[in-house]
């Protein structure tokens, strides 16, 4: 239902009211009761069976023998199983400031080394052709320093000379006639062309 209430200065307020149907009682109603599943869904339902050919996944299970689970640990084993202990700063103590950091051991300095060894630790040496790199200042040549330049090259020096952009796009004289084209005739071709079309 709507209504209409003019109010002064001239509003209009619309009151629209609404009458609700009472609420009904689905209870009651056959058409919205649950039926009976039909045999399609029934049978879609149904869970779908394995292939008789499928194999199951093996398990993994992890047999101790008992003579590991009643084994006893050697002191050898006990003593690889802790962690290794490290000194703070992988520095060892020095007895005197002129013995190194890291302990040496007698045969390592007593080592000779082999041929081989000895041959390795030569460096490589460069290739023949090499050059090594230029510094960044040399002394000038002295024939750099008295050479003088030629005509040709003080005119190619010279920078280009263009025509200035005022004289290019203003002409003063655009519009002035030359002396020979007030003298000459013109020919009865052009004459004939300077005619309007008739038409």
């Amino acid at each position: 239902m709507k209504k209409v209430v003019i109010v002064p200065p001239m509003i209009i307020i619309f009151h629209v009211s609404f009458a609700y149907r009472p609420f009904s009682d689905y209870s009651t109603i056959n058409s919205l009761q649950i039926s009976d599943p039909s045999p399609r869904i029934l049978r879609l339902s149904i869970a779908k069976g394995t292939n008789p050919d499928y194999v199951p996944p093996k398990k993994i299970e992890t047999k101790i023998s008992m003579s590991a689970l009643t084994a006893v640990a050697t002191p050898r084993i006990v003593e690889l199983s802790h962690p290794r202990i490290k000194i703070e700063g992988l520095c060892f103590e020095r007895e005197r400031s002129e013995m190194p950091i890291h302990p040496i051991s007698c045969a390592a300095l007593l080592a000779k080394p082999s041929p081989r060894i000895v041959a390795l630790a030569k460096a490589r040496p460069l290739h023949q052709d090499y050059l090594p790199p230029r510094d960044a200042s040399w002394p000038v040549s002295y024939a750099a320093i008295h050479s003088k330049i030629s005509p040709r090259i003080q005119e190619l020096a010279n920078p280009n000379t263009r025509t200035p952009m005022h004289i290019i796009y203003y002409d003063p004289e655009v519009f002035k006639v030359k002396p020979a084209a007030l003298k000459t005739q013109c020919s009865p071709r052009i004459r004939e062309l300077a005619e309007p079309v008739r038409r």
